[in-house]
């Protein structure tokens, strides 16, 4: 935040009480010893929040608040949030790429004209109008797919987070999970989430996996195309 002329970046310890927040990395296990990256990504989130100098927040910082705020609910809470919150990362900080062809386009800027000169109601034209600009949207899932190709994201990851997605924001209580197969997608879609996060702070570096049992430090960091398969594999296992 600015006070006067001055930008001042302020860091405040919150008293997280009951709530159950898995940091990305912690600054209390094995801290002296390596590998631990905790001031590396405490680093490099404060250089990415030096970007956003005029605002009192960086733009990630509500998705992330939302996490912490979330962590003290119940898990059905927990997952409906961090499945909302990739969507909305995706959508405001991964750029879109037309998915149509250059032919279509052309006939989809012709609908939109022939509306937007129809005798028809003021308010009818931007609904339509609208309905016709998503044809041309990328989904979250093509998103990912193409993050896939250069950073340590497994199809694994991808489609555990599409189950979630599925069983909370479209909710059907015949096709609920018990709990701990609820966890397992929660955990798994929580750090597809992270990985969302590093890809646009550019940190390269340690982090714990939490959807594994004995939480292993992993490394984070931008991997060629041919080394995927085997890092699928591995994620399966």
């Amino acid at each position: 935040t600015y006070i006067g002329d001055v930008y001042t970046l302020r860091i405040r310890k919150t008293n997280s009480g009951y709530i159950n927040f898995k940091r990305p990395i912690s600054n209390t296990i094995d801290f002296y010893q390596k590998p631990n990256d905790f001031w590396k990504l405490l680093s490099d989130y404060l250089i990415y929040t030096m970007d956003y100098t005029k605002l009192n927040y960086s733009p990630l910082f509500r998705h992330l608040y939302t996490i912490f705020l979330s962590s003290g609910s119940t898990i059905m809470i927990q997952s409906l949030i961090v499945s909302i919150t990739i969507d909305n990362v995706l959508g405001e900080f991964f750029d879109s790429n037309s998915i149509l062809k250059e032919e279509d386009k052309k006939t989809l800027d012709d609908f939109k004209k022939y509306i937007s000169e129809a005798p028809c109601s003021p308010n009818f034209k931007p609904r339509v109008i609208g309905v016709l600009n998503i044809l041309n949207n990328t989904t979250s899932k093509s998103k990912l797919k193409d993050l896939q190709k250069h950073y340590v994201i497994s199809d694994t990851e991808i489609k555990k987070y599409y189950k979630l997605r599925q069983l909370t924001v479209h909710y059907d209580e015949n096709s609920s999970l018990d709990t701990a197969k609820m966890l397992n997608l929660y955990y798994s879609s929580l750090m597809l989430l992270y990985k969302l996060i590093f890809i646009k702070i550019n940190y390269s570096g340690y982090y714990i996996d939490y959807s594994e049992t004995n939480l292993p430090l992993k490394m984070f960091k931008r991997e060629e195309a041919p080394n995927k398969q085997l890092h699928d594999k591995q994620e399966e296992k």
